[in-house]
């Protein structure tokens, strides 16, 4: 996995790939380090194999998949987004057509 170094007046610090971060005052990115050896967190989030059953078990919910996939890049989650994660995740009840013309017709 790719790491960001920050260089500052405190020192320097390694930013995992994916991981969001802010730079501290007179702190600047000083360079990328290819192999760093961190591996993404879960987040605290269900460890894998819960993961894996829950969906297994109630079929995948799209919107709650995406949102924890957005979520782990660092992307924060708007108004709309939350709506298209509830419309997705009813997708099984709904169907794919009337999911897809709700979701376009959010703004």
């Amino acid at each position: 996995m790719a790491c960001i170094t920050l260089k500052g007046p405190n020192g320097e610090r390694t930013i995992p790939e994916g991981e969001p971060y802010k730079l501290l005052i007179g702190e600047a990115i000083s360079g990328v380090v290819w192999d760093c050896g961190y591996e993404l967190s879960s987040g605290g989030s269900l460890p894998n194999e819960e993961l894996s059953d829950k969906l297994h078990g109630d079929g995948i919910q799209w919107g709650s998949a995406i949102k924890w996939a957005t979520t782990h890049l660092g992307i924060k989650q708007c108004s709309a987004c939350h709506a298209k994660e509830v419309i997705l995740n009813h997708v099984k009840e709904n169907g794919w057509i009337a999911t897809l013309k709700a979701i376009k017709a959010i703004r």
